[in-house]
This record gives structure tokens, sequence and C-alpha cells, in this order.
């Protein structure tokens, strides 16, 4: 059997913050009636960031898409000037 050790030096302490925050978590989802308003306040803000991420990710795609489309007015219209 080999023993495994976690190189702190190189996750930083990130992989041990992970572990205590899950612990924390996991024991406040025990408590009956606070656990359950905890679990939904998650989710609501689970769905939030989801949220958030499409209309970012659809407002970025939109503005590509208009910057495109007035880049090419822009040229039709140094052309027609040259002409």
């Amino acid at each position: 059997m080999s023993k495994t050790k976690i190189n702190l030096n190189k996750y930083g302490w990130k992989v041990l913050a992970y572990l205590i925050g899950l612990a924390i978590v996991m024991l406040i989802y025990a408590i009956p009636f606070v656990g359950w308003v905890v679990q939904f306040a998650g989710i609501l803000f689970g769905f939030g960031g989801l949220v958030m991420l499409l209309k970012d990710w659809i407002w970025g795609f939109k503005k590509l898409k208009t910057q495109s489309r007035n880049h090419g007015q822009a040229a039709r219209k140094i052309r027609i000037k040259h002409i």
C-alpha cells in the first residue's frame, strides 16, 4: 500500500479550503429545517449563476454579430467614397 501526500505547495491551500468548506456545508445540510433552506438557497444561486452566464454569452454573441455587420458597412462606405 502506498501513501499519497497532498502537495500543498503545488495546489496551495485550495484543496484544504475546499474540503473544510465541504464538511461545513454537509454539517449544515444535516440540520433538519436549516439544511433544507440552505440547499434551496444554493440551488437558487446556482440557477442565477447559470442565467447570468447565458445572458452574458448571448449578449456577447449579439455584440460580435453587430460589430461584424457594422464593420462590413463601414468598409462598403469607404469603397463607395473612393469610386
